[in-house]
């Protein structure tokens, strides 16, 4: 699945001159970000960082 994953925004970072346009990339990666939203019982919380801009 990580080796998925991997490709799947590799093939997001490397296509700027050309966006790749289909919806089967885009759906996998949200697929895959919802399973560990649910595995995690929700967001982690974590420490504001001040040094961020918000």
């Amino acid at each position: 699945m990580l080796a998925e994953i991997k490709a799947d925004v590799h093939t997001l970072l490397t296509s700027a001159e050309d966006p790749y346009l289909e919806d089967d990339l885009y759906d996998r990666l949200i697929d895959r970000v919802i399973e560990w939203h649910i595995a995690k019982g929700g967001p982690i919380k974590r420490e504001k960082n001040p040094q961020l801009y918000r």
